[in-house]
């Protein structure tokens, strides 16, 4: 995968130069968007209880 496709993996990362920065994603991007997508649906999940 392209970080092109997934533009929010990586961009927060301060210590890396955009030059230095790899174009494919490696383990890490992908372990860190899916922990926030888990963490992004539990407060969902959290919100529509809530609501009822």
């Amino acid at each position: 995968f392209l970080k092109k496709k997934h533009e929010r993996v990586g961009i927060d990362r301060k210590e890396y130069g955009y030059q230095q920065q790899s174009p494919c994603l490696q383990a890490v991007d992908i372990l860190r968007t899916r922990q926030e997508r888990i963490l992004l649906i539990s407060y969902k999940n959290h919100v529509n209880q809530q609501d009822k």
